[in-house]
């Protein structure tokens, strides 16, 4: 099943395709394959920034310090709420989703930028490289907040 969130930048969902800046929830083990029992990569810290490519079930492929491989998704942390002052808005099943033609179209036919290889092949350095920084910048500038 494919889901989506209609503002993708507060949720990530498994199983589906992204390159998407992330931050790790807690201290995890990259590995070379999506399998507890693969080969260690690395050790990342909690609260590192790591690029994330496609979700498979639990694994999701992932980037940080010019190395590669798979982390378990629960590793990933994707809550915003802090950051914006409110809870990110539900996932909802793509098929049943009440979309315009307009809407739907462009979900069926969404195209993602892998990130890491615009930072490895062209040297793109963003200017906030997650979408945290983008958040408290906005925060910073007295914008981006819930309103009640």
């Amino acid at each position: 099943m494919i889901r989506f969130c209609l503002s993708s930048a507060l949720c990530l969902a498994a199983g589906v395709a992204a390159a998407n800046p992330a931050m790790t929830a807690e201290d995890t083990t990259m590995r070379a394959a999506p399998s507890a029992h693969a080969r260690a990569v690395q050790s990342i810290p909690a609260n590192a920034q790591i690029d994330l490519g496609e979700c498979r079930e639990h694994w999701c492929a992932a980037s940080w310090k010019n190395l590669e491989g798979w982390v378990r998704v629960e590793s990933v942390a994707a809550n915003s709420e802090p950051l914006v002052g409110a809870a990110p808005p539900p996932e909802e099943d793509f098929a049943t989703a009440r979309l315009t033609p307009m809407a739907r179209s462009f979900y069926d036919d969404n195209r993602r930028v892998d990130v890491g290889r615009l930072r490895r092949e062209l040297g793109y350095r963003w200017l906030y490289p997650t979408y945290r920084e983008g958040l408290e910048a906005l925060a910073a500038a007295g914008e981006g907040r819930a309103t009640t």
